[in-house]
């Protein structure tokens, strides 16, 4: 068995020393190098929650292969290996809460002209005239939300979504490469990562659950139509189940030399057929009914030049202004975000009488009116 140990320079630091160091980083400690290791100061409630002193040292061990988390002040040494505790507890604390990742985008190039053509090429606006009113370079921010989903029935599907917005807008954002591959992108050291304005996520969070429901209902489509067949499968074997019984127990009520006692037992039972017959379909609806769960796994904050395109949208003899963005990584325009459900769309519908931007399935009676 070839060992990778051998290989590493005794100052290297193992990949479970370098995720204690990071996570500690992270979550607000302060670490100083030292010949030996480095040492770290820890915020207060951090150190209570991985039940260790304020003032940690990380050293190797006695066999220069062994790195420890050593506590002065109460003189002891925690290993720090792969599933040591230590190490356990801090992967714990780190899924807890989704880790929020900051990426600057460089662009070389960016889209001078032809904006009114690269909105004809995915918009249609069949009730209004739109119009380009002025273009200018900008800095804009996109969030991507990377959940975990689980629907359960009969049987259970899981997966991963990219749930991408613009944050100026608000607007959801089709068919992006979250990977950046191919772009020139940087990553800012932990410290300069900046926490989500929480105004900004309040602003998101119903725009977020209807673009979950969307994609959810996508992704389980083949999963929910299997569970479906199953259901109306099972449902008619049990029906037909039942239906024998019935018949086979009237049938033998004709059977001579039955007293009148099994006659009204007999009797008794059928007329219970009914009442057994649902409390099974009912056991059955329950059985295949799809349960989800979604939970957040990490969110990226993606900073990059883009145009910042003002239209004009006339209907008649009125008009109101949008903000569009030519977003330069998926080199196309970014839809519009619906001001009824939140969706987005690049088929854009205006309300009567107060111009709100509307999805197709919103257009019919604009949820913004009815809410006065």
């Amino acid at each position: 068995m070839r060992s990778e140990a051998s290989n590493t320079p005794e100052t290297d630091e193992s990949l479970p020393t370098q995720f204690a160091r990071h996570f500690l980083e992270t979550h607000g400690a302060v670490v100083e190098e030292k010949p030996e290791g480095w040492d770290a100061l820890l915020p207060g409630e951090l150190a209570r929650q991985l039940d260790l002193s304020e003032l940690v040292s990380a050293r190797r061990g006695a066999d220069a292969r062994t790195p420890a988390i050593h506590l002065p002040e109460k003189d002891r040494s925690l290993p720090i290996g792969y599933g040591s505790p230590l190490v356990e507890k801090m992967i714990g604390l780190a899924s807890d809460r989704a880790p929020l990742t900051t990426c600057r985008v460089r662009i070389d190039y960016l889209k001078k002209a032809g904006f009114d053509k690269s909105i004809a090429d995915v918009f249609s606006f069949p009730n209004s005239l739109p119009t380009v009113q002025s273009t200018a370079e900008a800095k804009t921010e996109y969030i991507v939300f990377n959940c975990w989903y689980q629907a359960q029935s009969d049987e259970q599907q899981e997966g991963m979504l990219d749930l991408v917005f613009n944050l100026e807008t608000a607007a959801p954002i089709f068919e992006m490469d979250v990977t950046l591959t191919g772009l020139d992108r940087t990553f800012p050291s932990p410290g300069a990562v900046s926490s989500l304005d929480p105004k900004i996520l309040n602003r998101l969070l119903p725009k977020l659950q209807k673009a979950l429901e969307d994609n959810i209902a996508a992704e389980i489509a083949d999963f929910r139509e299997r569970m479906k067949r199953r259901y109306q499968r099972d449902i008619r074997h049990l029906a037909e189940y039942y239906e024998s019984l019935r018949q086979e127990m009237e049938k033998s009520l004709q059977r001579p030399g039955l007293t009148e006692a099994s006659i009204a037992d007999r009797k008794e039972k059928i007329a219970l057929i009914p009442d057994e017959l649902a409390r099974k379909t009912h056991d059955l609806l329950k059985k295949y009914s799809i349960r989800t769960d979604v939970r957040p796994c990490a969110v990226l904050r993606i900073l990059t030049p883009a145009v910042k395109i003002l239209i004009k949208l006339t209907k008649g003899k009125r008009e109101r202004s949008a903000t569009l963005f030519y977003n330069p990584i998926t080199k196309t325009v970014d839809p519009l975000s619906c001001e009824g459900c939140g969706a987005g769309t690049y088929r854009v519908w205006l309300c009567d009488p107060h111009l709100h931007i509307l999805c197709p399935g919103c257009r019919r009676d604009c949820p913004v009116c009815r809410k006065g």
